[in-house]
Order: structure tokens, then sequence, then C-alpha cells
């Protein structure tokens, strides 16, 4: 479970290969890729045995559409 846009969702995903903890201190910068719209969702990177991580923020990564979705249930289905 998330909490994303002041509410707890799930989320489907095809798959999930592992999940880690990453301390705060251990995210860099996200790297430059030419535009803002390629990383704006993109927290920072992180290094873990030899791979290199990406840390998204959930709530930028979701379009406006899907916030919208969001708002309708949590209306449709209050508590």
């Amino acid at each position: 479970m998330l909490n994303v846009l002041r509410r707890v969702v799930g989320v489907v995903v095809d798959a999930v290969s592992d999940v880690v903890e990453i301390a705060a201190e251990d995210i860099m910068p996200p790297p430059q890729l030419g535009t803002a719209a390629l990383t704006e969702h993109i927290v920072g990177v992180a290094s873990r045995d030899e791979r290199m991580l990406i840390v998204l923020d959930i709530e930028r990564a979701l379009s406006d559409e899907d916030a919208r979705q969001l708002d309708l249930a949590a209306t449709a289905h209050p508590g």
C-alpha cells in the first residue's frame, strides 16, 4: 500500500524484483537528461549491490487523470 495524494492506495505492477530500504543520505540527485520532463518524477538515484536504483516520486509519476480518478473513487467510496 502507498500513501498517494493523502490517500492509501494499492498499485498493480507487472513485476517486483526487490523491495529495499534506502536511507535518505544514500539518495543522490537525479541525472540531468536534457529536459525536466524526463526526470520530473525522479527523486534521485541510489546504488545498491552494484546496481543503480531510480527513486520515484509516485505522486509526480501519476497523471492528472490518475489523480482525478483517485478523487472520484474516494468520493464514491468514502472511508
